[in-house]
């Protein structure tokens, strides 16, 4: 991994961040090594709710927040001191409904945001925002998917914000305050607008921050006094970016270009001295970080920092007292963090010196600079995750807790990343599974595993379950960020326009084709599989290339085009459909022969192999009409189709029993279709 920062060329290689620095560790510092191979995980293991799943540490950085699973299986929030560590107290949750995030407001307060499960899946906004202090005192219900009703607690207080307002970001200026976002929408379910205020969220008092911004607001950016000083705005497949120079400025458009054709740049964050900073390609390939001028519109002609190979997407970590820019946590393969301060940056070296090989070690913080207690999550491709307590005074390393600790990383496969020539020369990123005990030589049965969007980054090298289900079942899985994937640059980006079922596809064979010379798998027991798009992928997979696969498991996928143009209930928006979709995926008029041809409902006569075919009774982001259709076609074609509805389910799973449910059936399906050809000749002789 390669880090480019200015103009000047200096490469800063992965490794400095994880060289050596003379301290000395407590003994119990460094934790044990993977043991030999186990028994692998049961489904019910990889659909099982992560121990802790989300950590926050208090601006002063002497409490821990986390999301932890309770005996009653809900996740609730608990809070640890972490001077001295101790063990984690539950403080809030309920008992329909589960904790998904936390942020703390204060050094004593925090919100979180709670998933109802007595509101229907289909319905937008089934979730809540709530404030409670860290001792569990002073509850206050924030916002609700519906004004007046309460939905997984008691309505503690009146104004209670209604289902189209959302948590935008804490203020850490010693207030109880945060800043919420609103969202308003046209006469149908298009948004219009999105405008921001600040919330008391001890009184429920609320002050507009969006005074006087221009129509259709879709994304801010505040600066280090929390005032708005960008704003995004988007009209007619066209995106403009506003300025405002201090409170009491007028808003004047910097920079304006077409929304869905990756020609202009995204703002990213602003720094004390009003510098703006922006993600752009700018006349390369890749996204990089620029300066921008906001008074001549002008970007500097050379990025502040980039990566080799793939797009910078940063999270900066500022210092909140001078607004000092420490550092950025960014994803090439996998997850880094390049510290801009040298003390930091030593920090960042020494936990890497003292975890095992192998390790990504992100490191949570109040206010970095000064912190003495750093919150370690740690993992790598076969863990997946613990979380560690750093004492920067003693350099002492103490385990808080695993993620998943019924997970034996020894059980769990070994990823590595791969660049594979695809048939006209592009470069396609391809994330390989092996199972653990699997030697290097054998060729086994494989999985293609496709993820969905498709306009979004895919993989990286961390733990995965679904990946890793399939790899402890004795699956090689391959992983492909096809064309058409965002993260890996322009080129890469533009080449999956309109092509779903075209050279989209054809990606997916030549990483299989790749993944065969190898001597990895067996070329003639390949499975296709997928969700959402991936679902369509996995579907379109046995009628582009029917030599290729020998059955296909789709959830929740997309099995027409013209479908996604014509369901009304669904939750793609108008102005995707007119402005997104002709662009990317196709138009419905001029384009109607070429989405005939590449959709798996239209063409399902052609598929030979059997289908696992699976969906949420309640998804309104590809609605189950999508899957009733090709099944009844499908049928009436005589193709071989195993069918599992799932009630109460959307474009996903709630429910970990269907979760697991749904992964058994994978695993028997796989197990059949992909049966060994000498097993099936014996069975068929006489």
């Amino acid at each position: 991994m390669k880090f480019n920062t200015g103009g000047a060329g200096r490469w800063l290689r992965r490794a400095l961040l994880a060289a050596l620095m003379s301290c000395v560790f407590a003994a119990t510092a460094a934790p044990s090594m993977a043991t030999p191979a186990a028994a692998p995980p049961s489904a019910e293991d990889f659909a099982r709710r992560p121990a802790v799943s989300h950590v926050s540490v208090s601006p002063a950085g002497t409490h821990l927040a986390l999301v932890m699973t309770a005996a009653s299986g809900r996740k609730q929030v608990a809070v640890a001191n972490l001077a001295p560590l101790d063990s984690a107290k539950l403080v809030a949750g309920f008992s329909n409904a589960d904790v998904e995030s936390v942020w703390w407001v204060n050094d004593n307060r925090m919100v979180f945001r709670a998933v109802d499960y007595d509101v229907p899946v289909d319905r937008p906004g089934a979730w809540s925002l709530y404030a409670v202090n860290r001792d569990g005192s002073g509850l206050r219900h924030l916002i609700a998917y519906s004004r007046g009703q309460d939905s997984v607690g008691t309505n503690i207080a009146s104004r209670l914000l209604p289902w189209n307002w959302d948590f935008y970001g804490t203020v850490d200026d010693g207030s109880a305050d945060i800043i919420v976002s609103e969202r308003r929408y046209d006469g149908g379910d298009d948004l219009r607008t999105v405008l921001l205020s600040r919330l008391n969220t001890a009184t429920g008092e609320r002050r507009s921050m969006s005074q006087g911004a221009p129509d259709g607001a879709r994304s801010w950016l505040l600066d280090h006094n929390n005032q708005p000083r960008v704003v995004t705005t988007l009209d007619k497949g066209r995106t403009t970016v506003h300025w405002r120079a201090g409170p009491d400025a007028p808003w004047k458009p910097v920079a304006d270009f077409p929304t869905y054709e990756s020609k202009g740049f995204t703002p990213a964050f602003i720094d004390a001295q009003s510098q703006l900073y922006v993600r752009s390609r700018y006349e390369r390939d890749t996204a990089a970080l620029y300066r921008f001028d906001t008074e001549q519109k002008t970007m500097d002609p050379e990025p502040v920092i980039s990566l080799q190979g793939f797009d910078l997407d940063p999270v900066p970590i500022f210092d909140p007292a001078t607004q000092r820019l420490l550092g950025l946590h960014v994803l090439m393969e996998q997850a880094g963090t390049y510290w801009f301060d040298k003390d930091l940056r030593q920090v960042q070296q020494s936990i890497d010196a003292a975890m095992p090989e192998g390790r990504v070690n992100r490191l949570w913080c109040g206010r970095c600079a000064n912190a003495r207690y750093f919150v370690v999550e740690s993992g790598s491709d076969q863990h997946p995750g613990e979380y560690y307590l750093f004492d920067r005074q003693s350099s002492r390393l103490q385990l808080i807790a695993a993620a998943r600790p019924w997970i034996d990383p020894a059980s769990q496969g070994r990823r590595s990343y791969h660049r594979v020539p695809a048939r006209d020369g592009l470069s396609l990123p391809v994330y390989l599974t092996r199972p653990a005990a699997a030697p290097t030589d054998k060729a086994l049965p494989a999985v293609v595993l496709v993820h969905g969007g498709p306009y979004l980054r895919g993989h990286d090298l961390g733990w995965s379950d679904e990946a890793q289900f399939l790899s402890s079942r004795g699956y090689q899985v391959i992983e492909v960020d096809y064309r058409g994937s965002t993260g890996y640059g322009l080129k890469h980006y533009l080449g999956g326009q309109r092509q779903w079922g075209l050279a989209m596809q054809d990606d997916l064979a030549d990483a299989v084709a790749w993944t065969a010379r190898q001597g990895l798998i067996d070329p003639g027991r390949v499975c296709i599989m997928g969700s959402s798009y991936g679902g369509y992928a996995a579907l379109m997979g046995p009628i582009r290339h029917p030599d290729v696969y020998r059955c296909a498991i789709s959830f929740a996928g997309v099995t027409d085009i013209d479908l996604m143009y014509g369901i009304t209930w669904s939750d793609a928006s108008d102005y995707w459909k007119k402005y997104g979709m002709p662009l990317l995926v196709g138009d419905r008029e001029t384009d109607a022969e070429s989405l005939a041809k590449t959709s798996p409902l239209q063409q399902v006569q052609r598929i030979k192999v059997p289908v696992l075919l699976a969906h949420g009774a309640v998804d309104r982001r590809v609605p189950i009409d999508h899957a009733r259709k090709f099944r009844s076609a499908a049928e009436k074609a005589g193709v071989q189709v195993e069918w599992v509805g799932y009630t109460g389910e959307g474009h996903g799973f709630r429910s970990q029993a269907n979760q697991a449910d749904y992964w058994k059936r994978v695993e028997a399906f796989l197990a059949r279709a992909l049966e060994p050809p000498k097993a099936v000749e014996a069975k068929q002789a006489p």
